[in-house]
């Protein structure tokens, strides 16, 4: 019976370790946030405040749910989502000159002024595929 129990153990770490953690959700969405905003953006903190499990016909997924900060390195002027439904950043591209305002995207332009720090909350989603955890976009 003892060692039934360890077995169940272990394949109950083992299965909960290889979950995508708040490291790698920190990895990539700070790889992301670099490459978005061509370096004028950087991620300064990240929390998670959430983990949801799902698993629907068989394929399963895991959100982590987190709070981050990043720092404006340089002047530019980004789209935001400020409705207060939805992630704050869809995008972290930067724009030089202010660009034009398109209604469809229902997103604002803000102009970010260098050494401004911004705080928001976002999702990252997984899919458990053979080959691992793998993000989705």
């Amino acid at each position: 019976m003892k060692i039934i129990q360890l077995f169940l153990l272990i394949a109950l770490f083992t299965s909960c370790s290889s979950k995508p953690d708040i490291e790698r959700t920190e990895t990539i969405l700070s790889e992301q946030i670099s490459n978005e905003s061509n370096g004028k953006v950087s991620l300064v903190s990240i929390e998670k405040t959430n983990a949801v499990e799902n698993e629907f016909m068989g394929q399963k997924s895991y959100t982590i749910q987190y709070k981050a900060q990043v720092e404006i390195l340089e002047n530019c002027f980004m789209y935001v989502n400020k409705s207060g439904s939805g992630s704050f950043f869809q995008s972290f591209k930067t724009y030089e000159v202010e660009p034009e305002f398109i209604p469809s995207l229902q997103m604002q332009i803000v102009k970010c002024t260098k050494g401004n720090k911004v705080d928001f909350n976002g999702s990252m989603l997984f899919l458990d595929t053979e080959n691992g955890w793998v993000k989705m976009n």
